[in-house]
């Protein structure tokens, strides 16, 4: 079994995602609110309600994992990807940590498809794991420990 080299796990934590999500969720509610409640009314206050809670409870759920071994990179971004994803060394050209523009680059965080053409991973920051493929594929995963995984791929 390949000895871990490198962990990290992420979700989304910054306090403006919450901010925002519970804002919109109470200037909604404070729109739909009527003192003369009728049943279109509340059956509509109660389909708003239920969104933003499954919002919520989505952000709630994601979560990045990053794994490096001396045989391979590996991540998951659940919920949607259910497995991990494994890229053995011997399918990457280069592996390196670099500051990147998540809006820029990527139109802002979560599962984003590249205007480069790449895909990324990140929920939080500007920092991540850039790995070109021999393919010509291009994979961008975030991380909050760039200095640490910078460590590992050098000692690889």
């Amino acid at each position: 079994m390949p000895i871990l080299l490198f962990e990290e796990k992420q979700r989304f934590k910054p306090l403006w995602i919450w901010i925002l999500i519970l804002s919109v969720m109470s200037i909604t509610l404070w729109t739909l609110y009527k003192p003369a409640f009728s049943m279109q009314s509340i059956f509509i206050l109660s389909m708003t309600m239920f969104i933003h809670i499954a919002i919520i409870v989505f952000l709630l759920s994601c979560q990045l994992r990053t794994e490096i071994t001396e045989s391979y990179i590996s991540y998951q971004f659940y919920p949607f990807h259910t497995q991990k994803r494994a890229l053995t060394w011997a399918t990457i050209k280069e592996a390196k940590v670099r500051k990147y523009s998540p809006l820029a680059e990527y139109g802002g965080w979560g599962l984003r498809w590249g205007f480069n053409g790449g895909v990324a991973y990140n929920v939080a920051g500007n920092q991540g794991l850039d790995i070109e493929l021999h393919d010509g594929r291009s994979i961008l995963i975030g991380t909050q420990k760039p200095n640490e995984l910078a460590e590992v791929l050098a000692k690889l």
